[in-house]
């Protein structure tokens, strides 16, 4: 099973001070590594960190893997953005649930709960993920 970082439980374990902390750390020791994420996840937490070393230094040990390219599945991430425009979807968010779509044994950690019970793949089937309670 490939485990998919969102945003959040990525700024949660690189700072102490996130409220998410402790779920991050606990649940993210757990797993088997390395993880995988895309590179608007990496966009946003070095911007929310306000450094991009402590994200980059994951991806340079081989702890955190960008094997997604946006690019190369457009047409889909647009299709997935229009289909929850009401929820204003951002370009995270819908290329981690299209990487759901094409590594079905996954699961996407993340502490967007709300939006994620909402999100489906292919159509109608839930997004299979973990968040904090």
């Amino acid at each position: 099973m490939k485990h998919f970082l969102d945003t959040g439980p990525l700024v949660a374990l690189l700072n102490r001070r996130d409220p998410h902390h402790a779920w991050a750390t606990d649940t993210l020791r757990c797993l088997r590594w390395p993880l995988f994420t895309c590179e608007p996840v990496l966009t946003e937490a070095t911007h929310l960190l306000g450094d991009a070393a402590p994200v980059l230094e994951l991806v340079e040990a081989g702890d955190l893997v960008v094997e997604f390219s946006a690019s190369d599945h457009a047409s889909e991430i647009l299709r997935l953005l229009r289909q929850f425009s009401d929820r204003d979807m951002g370009l995270a968010d819908a290329c981690l649930v299209r990487m759901t779509e094409v590594w079905r044994d996954s699961l996407v950690l993340t502490i967007d709960r709300q939006d994620f019970q909402v999100y489906r793949r292919r159509g109608r089937e839930p997004v299979p993920f973990l968040a904090p309670p």
